[in-house]
């Protein structure tokens, strides 16, 4: 068992808060419906939910404590409470004592696209090698950093924290506190643009991950990457090393060959003249690309890779993020592919072209359900009608679309290529359902907002649970 515990006097002296009792916790929630037994409960006050209100529940669920900014009078107050003027505020200095306590090395990965699946990439790799510590899900932002530190066990020998953005000024306090002795930039790209006057300034808001970064540690970048020059002197300002990779022949980490098939994956890649041959259970080039990335940081931290990348032959994809299933809603079995958390111009395109890279059983098509692309500004709409080049190269044979933007991609289409267009996703649920066949292949992808996620939902219930299994 790893040790992770805050004691009451602890995380008073972390928060400034006070103790209204003795308390000692086994780790760090924010959310009663998941909290589990022997957690400290932070009631976070948002805009539309107060954490304060969830106090009995935190209690009915096991809680040892609850950081509150004020004292309850009902009798919610025999739970232990820590009391600090600002929860939010309290949960950051928790984060920051987590960071500082801990003797873990730290992997701090941002970028456009790839950092969910990198960062669970990583986590499988490394624990070839110790104990890993790791972002659950997506937990990102200015909340879910400082939640996956605060939860930072005292003996973790890895510690991987996935950081994002949407705005400029969010990464660099982000870095501040995870202090990352690697940092990790998989892609820049036109992700969350509508915040942004260019992809320019998306670099220069990644690039704050360096604002962090240990002077002796390691900077690892998409050599592919436009931005790459850039991204590389600026990373030479705060930090002693820098690896790069890509296909490009010049990085450290090369890609030299990919042979593709269906849940074995075979990359070749060069490293000092060094050749490694490692197998990927996740389809996809995306997919082989992130894995690069890991690479460079297993080398870079004087690991050899060949003890480890083994692990990625068992690395089926994220879910919401390209996880495949075989699945029957009622009318044949069909390959369904679940890339509904989100997208961008980037990952919609490598979603397609994996979908167009798949081979549908006797019968069956590929089929395309796609979502709303959010945050993309003034440029939205022709952005989501250009997607007419990646659904024609992919040789889609039926396109289902949602939201206001995907209606220029569904008026580009030919009629035979239209399955159907709703403002909403779950008012295609039927739709989709009632034309699947035998041998399909079915992409369903949009941003997290669009709520693709709805359609993948009714086809796994369709199926039944007992019936869903990872390709």
């Amino acid at each position: 068992m790893h040790s992770l515990s805050w004691e009451a006097d602890e995380a008073a002296l972390a928060t400034g808060g006070r103790n209204t009792g003795p308390w000692v916790a086994k780790g760090v929630s924010i959310d009663s419906r998941t909290i589990g037994a022997g957690e400290l409960f932070v009631a976070l006050v948002g805009e539309r939910v107060d954490g304060h209100d969830y106090l009995d529940d935190a209690l009915e669920a096991g809680a040892a404590a609850a950081m509150v900014s004020s004292v309850p009078t009902s009798s919610k107050s025999q739970l232990p409470l820590l009391v600090v003027s600002d929860t939010r505020t309290g949960l950051t200095a928790l984060g920051t004592a987590g960071r500082s306590r801990s003797r873990a090395m730290v992997i701090g990965v941002t970028g456009s696209v790839g950092k969910t699946g990198t960062k669970e990439m990583l986590r499988l790799v490394l624990s070839e090698f110790g104990f890993v510590h790791a972002s659950r899900e997506s937990y990102n932002n200015a909340i879910g950093v400082p939640l996956t530190l605060a939860n930072l066990p005292k003996d973790a020998d890895y510690a991987v924290i996935e950081i994002g953005m949407s705005h400029s000024g969010e990464i660099g306090p982000l870095s501040k506190m995870s202090l990352p002795n690697v940092g990790v930039i998989t892609n820049v790209s036109a992700a969350h643009i509508a915040n942004f006057k260019d992809v320019d300034e998306i670099a220069k808001a990644k690039a704050e991950l360096f604002d962090g970064i240990d002077p002796d540690g390691i900077a690892i970048l998409n050599r592919d990457n436009d931005h790459f020059r850039w991204l590389n002197l600026r990373a030479q300002k705060t930090t002693k090393r820098v690896i790069s990779f890509g296909c490009d022949k010049d990085a450290d980490v090369q890609l030299v060959k990919y042979d593709c098939s269906p849940g074995e994956n075979t990359i070749t890649v060069k490293i000092n003249d060094q050749r490694i041959i490692y197998t990927l259970g996740a389809d996809g080039l995306h997919w082989a690309h992130n894995t690069l990335a890991v690479l460079g940081v297993v080398y870079g931290i004087g690991k050899n890779p060949d003890h480890a990348m083994y692990r990625l032959a068992n690395f089926q994809g994220v879910h919401g993020r390209g996880i495949r299933y075989l699945i029957n809603p009622g009318n044949g079995v069909i390959e369904l592919i679940d890339d509904s958390y989100n997208a961008n111009p980037t990952s919609m395109t490598a979603a397609l072209k994996l979908l167009g890279e798949l081979q549908p059983r006797t019968g069956g098509r590929k089929i395309a359900v796609l979502g709303d692309m959010l945050e993309l500004g003034h440029s939205a709409d022709s952005m989501h009608a250009n997607l007419l080049e990646d659904v024609i190269a992919a040789n889609v044979d039926l396109t289902f679309t949602v939201g206001s933007h995907m209606l220029n991609l569904h008026s580009s289409l030919s009629p035979l290529q239209r399955g159907g267009h709703a403002h909403h996703a779950d008012a295609l649920i039927s739709s989709v359902i009632s034309v699947l066949g035998p041998g399909d292949v079915v992409l369903v992808k949009g941003s997290h907002g669009i709520n693709m996620g709805c359609i993948v939902s009714a086809l796994l219930t369709a199926s039944g649970k007992k019936e869903a299994f990872y390709v």
